[in-house]
């Protein structure tokens, strides 16, 4: 007699046990639901992100056409907002056009060996909070840093601020051949 109690209280242990297991199985269950409908919710937000830069990069190759301006195949292909220009070319265009702006991001170390004569000296560090500098009233920009990768990207983020006719100095400040001063 004694031995049916002491059965009932095990059997109700163990229904207890059972039960917290599945009521943590499904606190689990519920969690990982809920981390799928946040990345699920995170990925969409990243493709409609993407989907608006890829819209407006096409935006601004339609007004840029409309508008005249040259536009090479490669910058159609790859999605560039920006020319790549040689030595050569930048220094005629220069000289074209005398309200050419110039952007040097290098380091101050490396401008302190000199410059690209008017060059104003934004570190690629610095660009972010000091881009209001350049100007966004449709003038040629060329920007330029020792090798030509990082002035690159720094084309990449001012475009996709909204600034038009920039140029990357291809080979950078190592590949050019013209006049050379000192930073003020």
């Amino acid at each position: 007699m004694d031995y049916v109690p002491i059965a009932g209280l095990a059997i109700a242990l163990i229904a207890l046990v059972l039960a917290l297991s599945a009521r943590k199985q499904s606190q689990e269950a519920l969690t990982g639901i809920e981390d799928a409908r946040a990345d699920t919710r995170r990925q969409a937000r990243n493709v409609a992100e993407a989907l608006r830069r890829e819209l407006f990069i096409v935006q601004q190759f339609m007004i840029r056409s409309v508008s005249g301006e040259k536009l090479t195949p490669e910058m159609v292909r790859e999605g560039l907002l920006w020319r790549e220009v040689g030595d050569q070319e930048a220094q005629e265009m220069m000289t074209a056009n005398s309200n050419f702006f110039l952007v040097d991001v290098r380091s101050p170390d490396e401008t302190a060996e000199g410059i690209i004569p008017g060059a104003l000296c934004i570190p690629v560090d610095e660009i972010g909070e000091r881009k209001e500098e350049i100007p966004k009233t449709g003038q040629p920009v060329l920007v330029y840093c020792a090798g030509g990768g990082r002035s690159l990207g720094v084309c990449e983020e001012l475009s996709h601020a909204g600034f038009e006719r920039l140029h990357n100095l291809t080979g950078g400040f190592m590949a050019w051949t013209g006049q050379v001063g000192k930073p003020d």
